[in-house]
């Protein structure tokens, strides 16, 4: 078995943290340990440290398969992800899934993982890599559930317009990996129409125009949403979205929040209502707003992942699901197993001239 088939899992996340209470603690170990148990069984050909407190772990983690391996944190408080960077110098484990803190998951990144010599020479003093996550669409879009998008917080800016068609390609490069043949990609802007943007913007959306990729031309966050204008019923499908990591960041912040803002309001009228709508509130409270609320959640994707970093990062969120974490496994065994490592090593020696 090669070193790309051990993983080094957080079994803390972003919860887990000094101040936090013995039973929330253990809760977010139990759906760690249980989303590993999940996947180390439907794979046994790889191995999975759960890497942080050993007696929280135990104490949820009953019987487990063999290829599940328990590695104590660093310190005295068992910091997983401080372990997780010392155990890839260490070539114990090919790779991390860590639902830790991002500035703590980046520094890890930057020191101790380092980024791909192909793509230090096309981002020069870059030690970060950018970040690819998994979005969740309108559930009426029929076509398909989530779209693609990077940078959404790694690198704020970029300097040259090639990058965005570098970042275009990597995205088609992971979507197709995922199921997606010949993806459709925007670039997130302030209008749809041509010449809209910075300066940079522009040139990049000529490039990505001229290019061989599937460019469907500037986007604004609603139709990567809806896959349509909104206003308009021409179908305008978006399977990636390509943006500077500022730019990312607030696009998948604001859209997190709006789905709660939206269910807040949606309670409060409820609240509002007579004895009957009060009833039907508290069911709803119960059931469907929760269930809506999972859905809308990128963390229920799987999280994100360093695409550039020399080996596979994944984060989710700290407040990750079992069922987000099983998801984000998965897709980082799909990873391994269709070698997008090498691919975007290619991609990225495209741009090395």
């Amino acid at each position: 078995m090669g070193i790309e088939k051990v993983i080094g899992v957080d079994a803390q996340g972003g919860d887990v943290l000094e101040k936090t209470a013995d039973s929330e603690r253990q809760e977010v170990y139990q759906r760690a340990t249980t989303a590993v148990k999940t996947v180390a069984a439907k794979h046994p050909d790889y191995t999975f440290y759960l890497v942080g407190n050993p007696d929280q772990i135990n104490k949820v983690l009953g019987k487990y398969p063999d290829n599940i391996k328990v590695e104590p944190g660093r310190g005295a408080k068992c910091r997983a992800i401080t372990r997780l960077g010392e155990m890839i110098e260490e070539k114990l484990i090919g790779g991390i899934y860590t639902c830790g803190n991002t500035k703590e998951v980046s520094a890890v990144v930057m020191s101790q993982i380092c980024v791909m010599e192909e793509f230090a020479k096309v981002f020069p003093g870059e030690k970060l890599a950018p970040m690819l996550a998994e979005v969740p669409k309108s559930p009426f879009v029929e076509r398909v559930s989530t779209f693609f998008a990077l940078d959404v917080g790694s690198i704020p800016t970029l300097s040259k317009p090639e990058h965005y068609v570098l970042y275009a390609k990597l995205g088609q490069i992971y979507a197709e990996v995922m199921g997606r043949q010949n993806p459709s990609i925007g670039l997130l802007n302030i209008g749809a129409e041509y010449g809209k943007g910075s300066s940079i913007l522009k040139e990049a959306n000529s490039l990505l125009k001229n290019s061989r990729l599937n460019f469907i031309g500037n986007v604004e966050p609603y139709v990567c949403i809806y896959d349509h204008e909104k206003g308009s019923d021409e179908a305008r499908p978006v399977d990636i979205l390509v943006s500077n990591g500022e730019l990312g960041n607030i696009f998948i912040k604001t859209l997190s929040t709006g789905a709660s803002l939206g269910t807040d309001f949606v309670k409060e009228a409820i609240m509002k209502g007579d004895i009957i709508g009060k009833v039907a509130g508290f069911y709803l409270s119960r059931k469907a707003f929760v269930q809506a609320k999972k859905r809308a959640d990128p963390s229920a994707t799987g999280g994100s992942v360093f695409i550039g970093a020399k080996y596979p990062v994944f984060k989710n969120h700290g407040t990750f699901t079992t069922y987000g974490m099983t998801v984000g496994l998965e897709k980082y065994i799909s990873l391994i197993e269709h070698g997008i490592l090498g691919k975007i090593r290619d991609a990225f020696s495209v741009y090395n001239d």
